[in-house]
């Protein structure tokens, strides 16, 4: 897992997906995100799906603090942060923001 800002103005070249309370996890973003996209990005219930990652800019992980809706041992991003996760699909554009790159998601945590 890493942690990301978005620039506002680009967020309309993501995929988004709203999440409901209860799936507002990591796992469910990926799974949401695997099938077309290589970055899965969480914050609150709000799930984005990218794979151009020159479009995010990776920051210190204590802008991540959120605790997931429902599951309060992860965490869900941050203020104007996302918490981001590989998908496991492979293709999408590397560049400097995220080197090393990000691990894939493992899928450990609980519902």
């Amino acid at each position: 897992m890493g942690c990301v800002i978005i620039n506002s103005s680009l967020l309309s070249n993501f995929y988004g997906v709203d999440l409901k309370a209860h799936e507002a996890v990591p796992s469910k973003c990926v799974k949401k995100c695997s099938a077309k996209y290589q970055y899965a990005l969480i914050r609150s219930k709000t799930c984005k799906c990218t794979n151009d990652n020159s479009t995010i800019q990776e920051v210190n992980e204590t802008r991540c603090s959120e605790r997931c809706w429902s599951n309060s041992s992860l965490i869900c991003g941050g203020e104007e942060a996302f918490s981001v996760y590989r998908t496991g699909k492979n293709g999408g554009r590397i560049n400097k923001y995220l080197n090393p790159p990000l691990p894939h998601f493992r899928g450990n945590e609980t519902k």
